[in-house]
């Protein structure tokens, strides 16, 4: 059931979840007044062929794409564990294996009836980290942090990797990190973050010892809309626009649009308010001016643009990915339809950079004005 659609008609699939087949695609039309309508969508089940991907080293890889050659935007992840699950129809296929955003890939054909494979891709050599994460000043163990790991070594690329990490009863173990010398940050809400510089050694298990997180200072603040009135139920956080898709904030607006955050320092000055219904603000704090003025900190939001990406049929990438990055950072993901269309919704103004997961198509340049509801990118 979806609820409070604008009128107009809409195209309606389905997909089971950690399986690439869809179901054809549905036109749905509503009209104010009407009932609503059942659709019945039907998900043709193929075989189920089951694999792992891993390293040279024999370690298993998480969060690899995998999809089914002329099937653009239906991609499966690998696991913690480095296994993976696609369905293919009953005939010879090929698989596109890839790390990242495809600059490491590997095509493996499939023979007709054949249910599992073993893919093997050259990545750089990784470890595990251990450790103990409290908070204080009560030295609680917390349940999870947001681990940053930049790679520093000569000719590392600088891309930062970010993966939310539960720690049960404040033991982390986090595996597949990249060895050499990295910079490490480790993230939680209501605490500023540590960051510390490491050399680990690859194949082995790091240990860190106990990571503190302290309380940081307190914001106060108020969410408000053009029109200066109060939004409720704004999650803020301090961190990245991206941080949204690896864990959910705990502080949220109160109907007077009011919140108080901790954990603010100066490696923790970025402020990012998020609601469906008004695009992403970010306030770089001002310190100690912010966190110490009388007057709560006032955080307008406005409605965003939408920016609406086409790709020639002949040029849509075998996975369909499309990246959308602002300040050299990637703040989200999305797939091409079978058109070759696919739109980042409710984007505030500034410039973006986009990217397919395409060796042969270069990363474009796109600026959403205020103001201006759909800002096409034609590649």
């Amino acid at each position: 059931r979806i609820p409070r659609l604008n009128p107009g008609s809409y195209e309606v699939r389905a997909r089971v979840t950690g399986r690439t087949s869809r179901s054809d695609a549905e036109v749905v039309t509503i009209a104010p007044g009407e009932p609503a309508r059942d659709v019945e969508l039907i998900v043709e089940s193929g075989r189920v062929v089951e694999g792992v991907v891993k390293n040279e080293a024999g370690q298993p890889l998480q969060d690899v794409l995998v999809n089914v050659r002329g099937r653009p935007g239906e991609v499966a992840r690998s696991r913690r564990d480095g296994s993976f699950t696609v369905e293919l129809l009953r005939r010879s296929e090929e698989l596109i294996v890839s790390a990242g955003d495809r600059s490491m890939e590997r095509v493996v054909p499939l023979a007709r009836g054949q249910l599992q494979v073993e893919v093997v891709l050259d990545t750089p050599p990784t470890c595990t980290l251990t450790g103990v994460v409290v908070g204080v000043p009560d030295r609680r163990r917390l349940p999870g942090v947001l681990l940053r790991v930049t790679p520093l070594g000569p000719g590392a690329a600088r891309d930062t990797q970010s993966r939310w990490v539960p720690t049960e009863d404040g033991e982390l173990r986090r595996s597949q990190v990249p060895s050499g010398r990295v910079r490490l940050e480790f993230w939680c809400d209501g605490y500023a973050p540590v960051v510390m510089t490491r050399e680990l050694t690859a194949n082995d298990v790091n240990p860190l010892g106990e990571i503190v997180l302290e309380r940081g200072s307190r914001l106060r603040g108020v969410v408000r809309d053009e029109a200066g009135a109060p939004v409720a139920g704004a999650m803020v956080l301090l961190g990245e626009e991206s941080d949204f898709g690896l864990c959910e904030p705990a502080v949220r607006s109160a109907a007077d649009g009011s919140f108080e955050i901790y954990g603010v320092t100066g490696r923790s000055r970025q402020l990012v308010v998020r609601h469906p219904a008004f695009a992403v603000g970010t306030v770089q704090l001002e310190l100690p001016r912010d966190v110490l003025a009388a007057a709560p900190l006032a955080v307008e939001l406005a409605r965003g643009g939408t920016i609406e990406v086409v790709v020639p049929i002949g040029e849509i990438p075998d996975n369909g990915l499309v990246f959308l990055r602002r300040g050299g950072r990637l703040v989200t993901s999305t797939v091409l339809d079978e058109r070759g269309y696919a739109w980042f919704a409710n984007r505030s103004a500034g410039q973006y950079s986009v990217k397919l997961a395409s060796q042969a198509l270069g990363e474009r340049t796109v600026e959403v004005k205020a103001g201006v509801k759909v800002t096409r990118l034609l590649f």
